[in-house]
């Protein structure tokens, strides 16, 4: 079996993947193009910047017809005589130069696949990271082992990638497996992702992707995918990410496939938090400690008081419908004045979310009546006028609301590191334990 080190970065034929920045790469070859209505045999232009791709076909006397055509499927070679077969290709304006025109397409969720396809199982996989641009790691769980690459370009990258506020491509993730599918690898390059999207505090995705065979052919492959949002920064600092990957790997992967998604969701959210108005960030942090909430910790209830009060509003508007039995028929009204109910329920649902985690929110600085006092003012009124910054500055309710999720997130993952912290306006960190209470947290 060949070095997985060797077959990935191997220049045969062009099959380097290199780290890109903001200029274009194109490629170029001829194919068929094949739809329900026949087929076309034409030289084509591959466009690639960040993560979106488009192709652009010679259209000649068939352009009409061609924008016409839902969906199309590529077979071809590039012109460097690699293999290339795009499943899904949708036309979408045509260009016309020099009375030549043109097609231009895009692939709509389908992966462009650039080099043999192959029944073997991979020996190596490398993704080239958008988000992550620091750090090293080496990490082992069960039959895998994961590396990041450093790249001379990814410091650049990421100073454009903070001033621009645009993902861009950093450092690469390399995956070896021993009889390991494509999806296989595919599987644990996500779950990888998600944590150091976590520790990151920036969204860790992968646009193009190769994969190593023991033949020394290399297959590429491109896609755009969600999960590179600009987030609000780093929790496990980079010196850290390998013991954070090596304690919390093995706890992802041992979850239900809904536990993981509630976990790619919170982060997803957390990171979007982090760009935009205060108060739309306000509402999708919100909204993360709410879902969280109502998946992992058991209902909130109501005290006697308020049970005993909200019977006698239900009583009040029934005998109110019984005398004006028109005035509001679906019982819209009555409803409206019982959800006031369910905030005290919520907000108790949130608290034991907290409290079986064993996280203090005190500690953290996270008030829940005023979280959702600028979540419902947002929502109701698109304004944060009315809640009162003297309780909390509205900025400073939002950083710690945040802090106070990845924290959650952290110990559900079974963290037990430092974690990176802001306090009179420097950076530094405590041990993760610090911001949970004494007693250890219980289980969820």
């Amino acid at each position: 079996m060949i070095n997985a080190t060797t077959a990935m970065s191997s220049n045969q034929s062009g099959q380097v993947i290199s780290v890109g920045n903001l200029e274009v790469v194109t490629l170029k070859g001829k194919g068929v193009f094949s739809c329900s209505q026949g087929r076309i045999i034409s030289h084509f232009s591959l466009h690639r910047q960040l993560s979106r791709a488009v192709l652009v076909i010679e259209g000649g006397e068939f352009h009409h017809w061609i924008l016409a055509v839902y969906s199309f499927s590529l077979a071809g070679h590039l012109d460097d005589s690699r293999a290339i077969s795009i499943d899904n290709l949708r036309p979408i304006q045509r260009i016309v130069s020099q009375n030549h025109y043109f097609v231009e397409m895009v692939p709509m969720n389908c992966t462009i696949c650039i080099g043999s396809t192959h029944s073997a199982y991979p020996i190596a996989a490398r993704y080239i990271l958008t988000g992550l641009f620091e750090g090293n790691m080496e990490v082992h769980h069960d039959d895998w082992t994961a590396v990041l690459l450093a790249n001379e370009q990814a410091l650049s990258a990421q100073r454009i990638s903070q001033g621009l506020k645009i993902p861009l491509e950093g450092l690469a993730l390399q995956i070896c497996g021993s009889g390991k599918s494509e999806e296989d690898y595919e599987s644990c390059a996500q779950d990888i992702m998600l944590l150091l999207s976590l520790a990151s505090g920036n969204g860790v995705s992968s646009h193009r992707w190769a994969l190593a065979y023991s033949n020394q052919e290399v297959v590429e492959k491109w896609r755009s995918r969600a999960g590179d949002e600009i987030g609000p920064g780093c929790i496990v600092e980079h010196g850290c990410l390998e013991q954070f990957l090596q304690q919390c790997l093995p706890v992802l992967r041992q979850r239900s496939q809904e536990d993981r998604a509630l976990i790619a969701l919170a982060v997803a959210y957390l990171n979007s938090s982090a760009t935009g108005y205060v108060d739309t960030r306000l509402i999708q942090i919100a909204q993360a400690w709410e879902f969280l909430a109502t998946s992992w910790a058991p209902k909130g209830s109501l005290t006697e008081p308020e049970n005993n009060l909200r019977d006698t509003i239900k009583s009040c508007c029934r005998d109110w419908r019984k005398a004006h039995p028109s005035a509001d028929p679906d019982g819209a009204w009555g409803n409206r004045v019982l959800f006031a109910f369910e905030w005290p329920k919520l907000k108790r649902q949130i608290e034991a979310l907290a409290d079986q985690a064993g996280l203090d929110l005190e500690i953290v600085g996270i008030n829940l009546e005023q979280l959702k006092a600028a979540r419902n003012a947002v929502a109701h009124q698109g304004t944060l006028e009315g809640v009162d910054p003297s309780v909390i500055p509205h900025h400073k309710l939002l950083l710690n609301t945040q802090f106070g999720l990845q924290l959650l997130l952290l110990q559900k993952l079974e963290y037990t590191g430092n974690v990176k912290v802001i306090e009179n306006g420097y950076s530094d960190h405590k041990p993760i334990s610090h911001f949970f209470k004494p007693a250890g947290p219980t289980k969820i």
